[in-house]
């Protein structure tokens, strides 16, 4: 029996055959190594090494090539699978490179968008998901036992330990539904920021490159849906956003990846603390010993109290201020006006608040508008779901925020409108607690119409669309394919209006 090795991916194997074969592992072309079993097993593992080197023929990608693909093009395959890998952490800046590739580059945001009419939001990361399975084969090759060889060992399959991280990140949505290999990246990027202040702090990732090839193209996406599901990192994309610096390189079939992330704004920590009392604040006044339900209705309605609306960023297109975050909402934004946000800001806030009353949320970021036109020829906004006793809601605190006294000027009319306390109610909870079908297409209600003495009757909430997702010809399309492709429908109709 002679040991054939294979090009692709090093397998090696005993085999009569006389001419090369299919390797039953990945599909690649099995090869004569020139020795028999006895030969084989004397040869010390170095040699063992340099005969499968010899054979091996490498692939040519690079993991961080620009992709070429167009935007319109995207799809889902989540298989579900375990997975080996390494993850370890090190205070390395420069790796020992050996092998086939080497490379530095800094991940660079693909995006900014936002826009108007009385709602804004920043918007547009760029990319897509490309993730195929891997077919495990369930080839036994049976030889006698003086027959059988030693194997080059592997890579130490690690799929059954426990998650080399001591972080709980199972009720963050988007954590939540990625698939192994993303949740790897994820957790690496979480790490880095919990250590963003240890200079030199470096994160490794060590994974075999099938398995990074299904998140390479997704490693911005990974990244950005890791802020999604943290608004407290909102230092994070204050102004543009901070990516992490990426050094990969690979050898023997495995990639190597060790992130790093640049230091922030001097003042960074000072606003960390300000923002995390703000939210304290916020909550001590919140039941939390109450139902999810009443618990969200509580910071809702204190919300939409507590945050007014900046119509400033609104009226000059300003992309990059803090009233997108949630430090806008609950602290001050770019110019010191103190709670101050557009509708990412209150959606993030929102979600952040529910966080710390253990109520699980997300931000979602699509088209709406009123008056039933098309709302993906319209602008960006931003709203939330959230889970109360496992059903899923959609909630939008910015559009429920009317802030009446700015709007209406006769101040009799007002009274009037504040005094009928139940059509009040329903006016600021018009798009609170819906099911997505609901959202795309929530018309104006009755129940809102006032009808007040000396005037004609009108009513404050219009007919109102919210699509999730955005144009197909968008810049930042392939980022909210990503993203709504993790986020749940919502059906809950028993706490919705």
């Amino acid at each position: 029996m002679i040991v054939f090795a294979c090009k692709k991916c090093k397998y090696t194997d005993l085999s009569d055959n006389t001419s090369d074969y299919t390797c039953p592992r990945c599909g690649g072309s099995m090869t004569s190594l020139g020795v028999d079993s006895a030969a084989w097993n004397r040869m010390s593992q170095e040699e063992m090494q340099s005969r499968v080197e010899g054979v091996y023929e490498p692939s040519d990608y690079n993991p961080f090539r620009e992709p070429t693909r167009t935007m319109e093009s995207a799809s889902y395959d989540k298989p579900v699978q375990s997975v080996k890998r390494v993850d370890k952490v090190s205070r390395e800046t420069s790796p020992k490179t050996s092998g086939k590739t080497s490379g530095k580059k800094s991940v660079r945001p693909g995006f900014i968008i936002a826009a108007a009419a009385a709602l804004f939001v920043l918007a547009g990361f760029l990319m897509w998901n490309n993730i195929w399975g891997l077919y495990k084969n369930s080839h036994v090759s049976f030889v006698e036992p003086d027959e059988q060889i030693r194997e080059i060992p592997e890579p130490e399959d690690v799929s059954k330990r426990p998650e080399a991280s001591d972080y709980d990140l199972t009720d963050c949505l988007y954590y939540s539904t990625m698939i192994d290999e993303e949740r790897v990246i994820y957790t690496a990027l979480y790490d880095l920021v919990m250590h963003k202040d240890e200079p030199g702090y470096v994160r490794e990732v060590t994974m075999e490159e099938y398995e990074f090839a299904k998140i390479k193209d997704n490693f911005k996406f990974i990244y950005m849906a890791m802020l999604e599901d943290h608004p407290e990192f909102f230092y994070l994309q204050s102004d543009s956003v901070r990516y992490p610096e990426v050094e990969e390189y690979s050898n023997n079939f495995t990639t190597h990846i060790k992130l790093s992330l640049t230091p922030g704004r001097d003042n960074e920590n000072e606003m960390i603390a300000k923002f995390e009392r703000a939210a304290d604040d916020f909550m001590k006044d919140i039941d939390l010993n109450a139902s999810e339900a009443e618990i969200e209705l509580q910071i809702h309605d204190k919300l939409i109290d507590y945050v007014s609306y900046d119509r400033d960023i609104l009226s000059k297109m300003i992309v990059e201020d803090l009233a997108h975050t949630a430090y806008g909402a609950l602290v001050e934004d770019s110019r010191g006006l103190r709670r101050k946000a557009v509708c990412d800001g209150y959606a993030y806030a929102f979600q952040y608040l529910l966080s710390k009353a253990g109520i699980q949320s997300a931000v979602v970021v699509g088209k709406a508008d009123f008056g039933g036109e098309d709302p993906l020829d319209e602008v960006y906004h931003a709203w939330n779901i959230v889970k109360l006793d496992g059903q899923w809601y959609e909630t939008d605190c910015c559009w429920d925020d009317f802030e009446l006294q700015k709007s209406i000027r006769d101040v009799y009319v007002l009274k009037e409108i504040e005094k009928n306390e139940e059509k009040y109610y329903l006016t600021t909870h018009h798009w609170y607690n819906r099911t997505t079908s609901q959202m795309k297409n929530l018309a104006a209600s009755e129940r809102t119409r006032f009808f007040i003495a000396g005037y004609e009757s009108f009513n404050i909430i219009e007919d109102s669309t919210h699509i999730r997702g955005m144009n197909p010809q968008s810049e930042g399309y392939e980022l909210y394919e990503y993203l709504n492709a993790h986020l749940p429908e919502a059906f809950g109709t028993e706490y919705g209006m």
